[in-house]
């Protein structure tokens, strides 16, 4: 019965896309318009950051009132993620109803419906969890490049908490070593988002900040450290710094820097 339910939601919403999407179509060519080229639009939300402003902002600059639907995806994996249902409750209480828990299952393949609805959502919420067992479900089924179908068509993708790590293209975690009680940086591939940018809490930035300043000289990389009431929005190589709380920033040949709300930094990719 629910799987009924679920198919017949997708059904719905790619019926109510692909009206849209050729009406908008109808009308640029009735009119001679030719349509500007397609932002590529990702949005850094702290874990703690489900604040008014920062869903403001994510509902203004995905266009979602005026058209389209929100998928939620809980990298955890939890059938009742009360992350994701608190994050839809957002969306519903600014009238944004056409909402969408996804809840994907680790151990089997993603099912069509699921790849439309992710391929044709306007705006795609991933929810912090299990980051490796959502990365090895990512890059052994169709679900990454579906989300990266949805990225290139404009699709604002957005990722809470350590989701929020698995955007760029590889995502760093630590490795212990127990004998000589020391951690080494191990990176692993992510969702290819953003290049040249690797994203961390700001705990671990400040904990290791020295092994991160050394890998961000060796890879030529931007590592951003996001605190929990941080936002950083990138609209294709450029980055504004939003949310409650700084953010902090290491690249390379420049000393930690933290940056504040409104600033802007270029990005190289």
């Amino acid at each position: 019965m629910l799987k009924a339910v679920h198919t017949l939601w997708v059904l719905v919403m790619m019926t109510f896309i692909l009206v849209s999407c050729t009406t908008d179509i109808n009308h640029q060519y009735m009119n001679g318009d030719i349509a500007d080229p397609i932002a590529k639009q990702v949005f850094l939300i702290g874990d703690g950051a489900y604040t008014k402003q920062s869903i403001d902002e994510l509902i203004e600059k995905s266009g979602i009132r005026r058209q389209g639907f929100v998928v939620i995806i809980p990298t955890s994996f939890l059938p009742n993620d009360e992350k994701a249902r608190a994050l839809r409750n957002e969306f519903y209480n600014r009238l944004v109803r056409a909402v969408h828990i996804l809840n994907l299952n680790p151990k089997s393949n993603i099912e069509n419906t699921d790849i439309l609805a992710i391929e044709n959502a306007s705006v795609l919420c991933f929810i912090g969890g299990k980051r490796n067992e959502f990365m090895n479900l990512a890059n052994h089924t169709p679900l990454k490049t579906a989300i990266l179908n949805a990225y290139e068509k404009g699709a604002l993708i957005v990722g809470f908490g350590n989701a929020s790590t698995l955007l760029p293209n590889q995502y760093l975690h630590f490795n212990t070593d127990t004998v000589h009680h020391s951690k080494s940086i191990i990176f692993s591939p992510g969702l290819g988002l953003i290049g040249k940018v690797f994203v961390d809490n700001r705990v671990n930035f400040q904990n290791h900040e020295a092994a991160i300043q050394n890998e961000a000289e060796k890879q030529q990389c931007i590592v951003l450290g996001i605190d929990d009431q941080s936002c950083v929005w990138i609209s294709d190589s450029n980055a504004i710094v939003l949310g409650e709380k700084e953010v902090g920033m290491i690249s390379p040949g420049n000393s930690p820097a933290i940056l504040q709300k409104g600033q802007k930094i270029k990005l190289s990719f």
